[in-house]
């Protein structure tokens, strides 16, 4: 589990439901605290993230083609958030 807004940003919401999210240790520990709220990303809770990016063989994950700018630029957030 991770938060979506770091807890060491906002403690009200460290125990918020909608700021939890399942997350994986990599990726929770490279998104650390840069990241402040949940506005301008695209998050798997609530977006379609398995349509906004390509997962290839061996780990390699890359945006989509194909998307319209407004869900480009936050899965390209997303993408540089982790």
């Amino acid at each position: 589990m991770e938060h979506l807004v770091p807890k060491s940003l906002n403690k009200k919401l460290e125990t918020d439901w909608e700021n939890f999210l399942l997350g994986c240790a990599n990726c929770n520990r490279h998104k650390w605290h840069n990241n402040t709220s949940r506005e301008g990303y695209l998050w798997p809770d609530q977006d379609d993230t398995f349509r906004a990016f390509t997962y290839q063989s061996g780990g390699r994950v890359s945006v989509a083609e194909g998307l319209e700018s407004g869900e480009r630029c936050k899965a390209e957030a997303l993408f540089k958030l982790v």
